[in-house]
């Protein structure tokens, strides 16, 4: 997204908006958010001239809510009241304040709570185990954007934050796979190395070793035996001493598939952490 704002190309900036968001937004969507057809859109991403009207491009720039800061044009004063706003805009890494939009309508009005996190998921899980992982995935991503990203700024210190952050580690768990379900590795990857880091902060040696083999697994898929091995023996050194030989198992099978012959194997996945 930085190399499309520094380019200059508001084409290029489109398509880097829409690529950094998961699931990735439609060229028919973000039209419709700029009052213009998928195919304007298409042309202004791959055209060889980048778009040149400075009111067009401002008036893109503010719906997006791109700040003038990051911007090679000076935007008007804003009129929020007149400007479309993204249906899903919460908390996007680039551009996001803290804002919360009724992306997925839960019913819940309450601060979520570990409890309610974990039903949710598993929910989400028995939809992805009935009818794959393409089905309810983009109900998990707004789930996370909406629901989970506000919470984590909000949710109390203590006891309780430890099982907080390792629910929401898992609800990325479940999207990870999803997204490796329908092809989407980069989304897959991303949302595990999120859940990854969650598991590091709180200590959760287990947890973390699940996400670095299901790393390592996808990793074989893509025949990246060397990077596979190295996740699964990271895997095997984070379990090791969890006191789940279940565990441990696992994290040398998946060096085995590292290490075996074009590093591919067959969708082999535990739908469920077995803690």
């Amino acid at each position: 997204m930085r190399e499309a704002l520094q380019s200059r190309n508001f084409g290029l900036v489109m398509y880097a908006y829409r690529y950094e968001h998961r699931p990735v937004i439609t060229q028919a969507e973000l039209g419709r958010w700029l009052n213009m057809t998928q195919a304007q859109v298409s042309r202004l991403e791959r055209g060889p001239k980048p778009p040149s009207d400075l009111d067009k491009l401002a008036r893109w720039a503010l719906v997006l809510h791109i700040p003038e800061s990051l911007l090679w044009f000076k935007l008007p004063a804003r009129k929020t009241s007149a400007l479309a706003t993204p249906p899903h805009k919460v908390d996007f890494g680039w551009f996001g304040g803290r804002r919360r939009a009724p992306v997925l309508n839960t019913g819940v009005q309450a601060p979520l709570t570990v409890d309610s996190i974990r039903e949710t998921t598993a929910m989400f899980r028995g939809l992805d185990n009935r009818f794959g992982g393409g089905h309810a995935r983009g109900m998990v991503g707004s789930y996370l954007a909406a629901e989970i990203a506000p919470a984590m700024y909000d949710h109390r210190p203590g006891r309780d934050q430890v099982e907080f952050v390792s629910a929401v580690a898992e609800v990325n768990q479940l999207a990870g796979w999803m997204a490796y379900d329908v092809g989407d590795a980069l989304s897959g990857r991303r949302h595990l190395q999120h859940a990854l880091q969650l598991c590091q902060r709180i200590g959760d040696q287990a947890l973390a070793a699940e996400m670095l083999a299901g790393m390592s697994h996808q990793a074989a898929h893509a025949r990246n035996g060397t990077v596979s091995v190295g996740l699964a023996q990271a895997a095997r050194d984070a379990a090791a001493g969890t006191g789940f030989a279940a565990l441990e198992s696992e994290t040398a099978v998946m060096e085995a598939h590292g290490l075996g012959p074009g590093a591919r194997q067959t969708r082999q996945r535990r739908r469920a952490p077995g803690r």
